[in-house]
């Protein structure tokens, strides 16, 4: 379904090259498009690096024998209480 959708904005975009006025317009948003793609692949990596993280201090693993559940404005958001063993 994403698939087509992106498909058909490409062809709309391209038929919309007829006309004098927005020729520009499209071509601009395609180059721009076209420049972001490094952008967006490091920012692809950067969100899958920062989910490893997470994932290796346990912040999405709800199993753990200490944790406190505290909602705030941005959802339910994980504490984990450590106890310093003497």
């Amino acid at each position: 379904m994403t698939v087509i959708f992106l498909i058909q904005i490409v062809k709309t975009m391209n038929m919309l090259k007829i006309f004098d006025p927005l020729s520009y317009i499209v071509t601009m948003l395609g180059n721009v498009i076209f420049d972001l793609r490094v952008f967006l692949l490091f920012y692809g990596i950067m969100v899958f690096l920062f989910s490893q993280v997470f994932n290796v201090l346990g912040l999405a693993n709800s199993q753990i024998r200490d944790y406190i559940p505290r909602p705030n404005g941005f959802g339910e958001l994980v504490t984990y209480v450590t106890e310093l063993e003497a």
